[in-house]
């Protein structure tokens, strides 16, 4: 099902660039993106998109959907992130690395941050591990095109407002952080290339929930920062 081989992994982290990459692609073509959801008036889309990430990693490998709790990462990852107010993406893989993480139909999301009421570790994604990228937009590509989703933290103003098109803001970097999983990119009909972003703000956001972030342009909003996908043992 994943259109990678391990020469094309290895080729890829030694920086070799004879790897076919397609110039457009969409996972959600493939099937593999699960349904977009909502964090509601919680600051955390850092969760939402390190779960997410995983689940398209877990169905590349095993052809399972999985629907994670973001709630439990939310409730349980003191020390790595401070609930609704403020962690990171990076902070929840590793949080899911080092702790697991469970089904979201065992621990519901509610969107406020409460005390954690499954303790222990689960071995459901324990033992993963994951790659940062490097800060290159080309690198993102050759990933998302030839092994799966990636997940990216990026800055932006005023996305609340945002209802369509590529965003493409050069004082974006001024406004605040949100996280979002890379699942496709593309050129538009007037050859503004994207990133098509998965967000978690209901389907009724955006483009159906999901963003086109604007592509090679000085790695805008930052999105080349800190690009990561994990990499599952099970």
């Amino acid at each position: 099902m994943r259109p990678f081989s391990i020469l094309a992994y290895v080729l890829l982290v030694l920086g070799v660039t004879s790897i076919e990459v397609p110039e457009q692609f969409d996972w959600r073509d493939k099937g593999l993106v699960t349904k977009v959801k909502d964090q509601l008036s919680c600051d955390g889309s850092f969760y939402f998109a390190a779960l997410d990430v995983i689940a398209s990693h877990h169905y590349l490998k095993t052809g399972e959907t999985l629907d994670l709790s973001e709630q439990y990462v939310l409730d349980c990852s003191d020390g790595y992130n401070n609930g609704c107010n403020g962690g990171g993406l990076l902070n929840s893989i590793d949080f899911v690395r080092t702790r697991g993480v469970v089904l979201e139909e065992d621990y519901p999301y509610s969107g406020t941050a409460g005390t954690c009421k499954i303790n222990g570790s689960h071995s459901l994604f324990r033992t993963m591990g994951f790659v940062i990228l490097a800060r290159d937009e080309e690198v993102i590509k050759t990933v998302v095109g030839t092994i799966g989703p990636v997940g990216v933290t990026f800055k932006g103003q005023s996305l609340d407002s945002y209802s369509g098109g590529i965003y493409n803001d050069p004082d974006c970097q001024l406004g605040q952080s949100y996280s979002g999983v890379i699942v496709g990119y593309g050129t538009s009909d007037e050859g503004e290339d994207y990133w098509t972003v998965k967000m978690s703000y209901g389907a009724s956001w955006g483009e159906e929930g999901y963003m086109r972030l604007a592509r090679n342009t000085g790695n805008q909003c930052g999105v080349a920062d800190g690009a990561i996908y994990p990499i599952l043992d099970k």
